[in-house]
This record gives C-alpha cells, structure tokens and sequence, in this order.
C-alpha cells in the first residue's frame, strides 16, 4: 500500500494505491484462482465553514483473474457534510462509476446517499451511511438495490484502535453472471 496526505489550512487531499497478489480457492468460480487486485482512491475534503464542509472521492479498481472474467471499476463519490450538533454529523451524496467486464455485460451505476456520524466520547465514534444503488447493463436490464455501511470504532488506549464494520453493497466478480 501508498498512502500519501496533505492537509491545508482548509482542505485535506489523500492518495491511497494498494497492490495485492492472491492464490487461493475463489467462491465464486469453485477453484483455485490467481488474482491481481489494484485499488487506487483520491479524496478531497473542502471545510466550508466549521460547520459545513463538502468530499469528492475518486476510486479505481482493476480486478484482474487468471479464469473467470476481470474487471475494471470507476467511480466518482462526493458529499456535503453538516455537523447538526457537535458530536453528530449529516452528509448527504451522490455517486456515479461504471463497471467494465473482460466478458459480460458492463454496467454504468448511480447511487442516492445519506450518512451519518456520531460520537458521544473521545474514545467512541458511530458511522451509518444507506443509499439505494441503480445499475443499468448493456443488455438493457436494470436494477435497484438498497446498499448500507454500519460501523463503530473504540479507541480504548493511546495507539490502540479496536473497529467493527458491516455492509451490504454492490461489488465486481469473477463469475460475472448476466
């Protein structure tokens, strides 16, 4: 992984690129499998005003399979941010990408977000962020799909960081099936 920050007076700019080689059993396609992922993300976060502040984020991912049949995913993500009370905030967002398969049908995508961010200590922070995912194919077939994150974070000692996440969301395959 890279992971390259700059923090201005009122914007932070982050670049992350991970590169990661697998062998093994791979659900989807029921063999062993060879598989390159590479993710790249740029995020920009503009503070408005100290109660306001608006993200983009932009994010490639090239799924590449030895068998099966690879992908590559672009996306653009952004937000308006709201800090409602000092402890939670509101954002609202929208996104758009498309996603490329090797074989089968490609697919553009847009998606409705809101999400939220609460943190009653220091030590403690809760995240939620919902959204419904519309996807259009190349075949003409469409679909509409409710997506959600929930997660939470601890920091119980100095350097020390214990987080819980879950998700239901819409990702790329091996087995691209439509």
């Amino acid at each position: 992984s890279l992971v390259l920050q700059r923090h201005f007076s009122r914007m932070d700019i982050s670049f992350i690129s991970r590169y990661q080689t697998l062998s093994n059993a791979d659900l989807d396609l029921g063999t062993r499998v060879d598989r390159t992922f590479i993710d790249t993300f740029l995020r920009a976060t503009y503070n408005i005003s100290d109660k306001s502040s608006v993200e983009s984020r932009f994010q490639n991912e090239i799924h590449d399979y030895d068998v099966g049949s690879s992908s590559v995913t672009w996306q653009n993500e952004n937000f308006w941010d709201y800090r409602l009370k000092p402890k939670t905030h509101l954002g609202f967002g929208a996104a758009f990408g498309r996603l490329e398969y090797q074989r089968g049908d490609s697919q553009v995508f847009e998606r409705a977000l809101a999400r939220v961010l609460y943190s009653p200590t220091q030590k403690i922070s809760l995240k939620a962020k919902v959204g419904l995912d519309f996807r259009q194919f190349d075949s003409g077939t469409d679909t509409l799909d409710p997506i959600f994150t929930l997660g939470g974070t601890y920091l119980p000692f100095n350097g020390t960081t214990i987080s819980l996440e879950g998700s239901r969301d819409v990702e790329s395959t091996a087995q691209n099936s439509r």
